[in-house]
């Protein structure tokens, strides 16, 4: 997945992360192999929806090279 999951916005929308938070529950119940690219750098994640969603992917990694490498190690099984 990518997207900047609220960080660009810098605060919580409930409205937005409920029907996030199902869709992630029914990927997972297909795959434990979830990766999310955020292009926003983590310091803006804090107190945003981003936070909210990085706690239920596990797996949310700054859009940059080491990130996406790591991204791309989930999507392979290696976590």
């Amino acid at each position: 997945i990518v997207s900047d999951a609220g960080a660009a916005r810098g605060f919580r929308r409930m409205d937005r992360n409920q029907p996030t938070a199902r869709f992630i529950v029914n990927l997972k119940r297909h795959t434990s192999m979830v990766a999310w690219l955020n292009p926003m750098p983590p310091a803006r994640w804090l107190d945003s929806s981003a936070q909210f969603i990085e706690q239920m992917v596990k797996h949310m990694y700054p859009m940059d090279p080491d990130g996406m490498s790591r991204a791309i190690d989930v999507l392979r099984g290696h976590f």
